[in-house]
């Protein structure tokens, strides 16, 4: 029974833990869930050898353009076609600076990753 309390306790702990770090990383980005989910995704995915820090920087820029664009036209996300072409192009431009370049299939892939983020957040808005 005791040993059943104790593993109880550590996996509390851990998950104390993981909260904490999760809000952290959420910080990073004016409190955005959306960008700490795409920092966590595109960590173990497609940018698993990149420092945190150059990805905190190239996403804060991004969450920078695309905020602009959807406050600049809200309607921009009732067209999801558009908006992908955009996020593409956005991507491919904030991700260039890497060595070594990204291949078209990791931009693609981060882009999905932004749009879909984007995409569910305004269904469950609108």
């Amino acid at each position: 029974m005791n040993r059943n309390i104790d593993a109880l306790n550590r996996i509390h702990e851990q998950i104390v833990d993981l909260n904490r770090r999760n809000r952290l990383l959420q910080e990073k980005y004016k409190n955005d869930k959306k960008y700490a989910r795409i920092h966590k995704r595109l960590k173990e995915r497609e940018l698993k050898n990149e420092r945190n820090m150059l990805i905190e920087e190239i996403l804060k820029e991004m969450k920078s353009d695309v905020d602009d664009i959807v406050l600049k036209n809200s309607k921009i996300l009732n067209n999801e076609k558009f908006f992908r072409e955009e996020m593409n192009r956005i991507v491919f431009n904030r991700f260039s600076q890497l060595t070594p370049r990204l291949d078209v299939t990791a931009i693609v892939n981060i882009s999905r990753c932004i749009t879909d983020e984007y995409m569910n957040e305004f269904k469950n808005v609108a």
